[in-house]
């Protein structure tokens, strides 16, 4: 689909909060993660969602029902995992892994 040719919704904001990011790309209800926020997510979480979205993919090629509905849960909970990891607010900063709270000072969040 070109560019051109993409609907436009009401904005969506990223999910995590304190961000003001957005899009106008995404339907109303859907929860999105802005590109910012989504890199402050811990690389191996972010790599497991991207071979569940893989996976998914593929099974949605084959038409395997079975697969599809495997690799969409799976899919799911690698999703809500990284988003509970960025909307969860910590306790204090030792907790925090150094290099995110790294860059939540440089953001001004810490």
């Amino acid at each position: 689909m070109r560019k051109a040719q993409q609907p436009r919704y009401p904005r969506v904001n990223c999910s995590v909060s304190g961000c003001k990011r957005g899009t106008t790309r995404a339907e109303p209800g859907t929860r999105i993660i802005c590109g910012k926020c989504w890199r402050k997510a811990p690389k191996d979480m972010r790599d497991r969602f991207s071979k569940a979205w893989r996976a998914y993919g593929r099974a949605r090629k084959k038409e395997d029902e079975r697969q599809t509905r495997l690799t969409g849960a799976w899919v799911e909970r690698a999703w809500e995992a990284i988003l509970r990891v960025l909307t969860e607010a910590p306790t204090n900063s030792e907790e925090i892994p150094p290099l995110i709270a790294e860059q939540l000072r440089k953001d001004g969040l810490l």
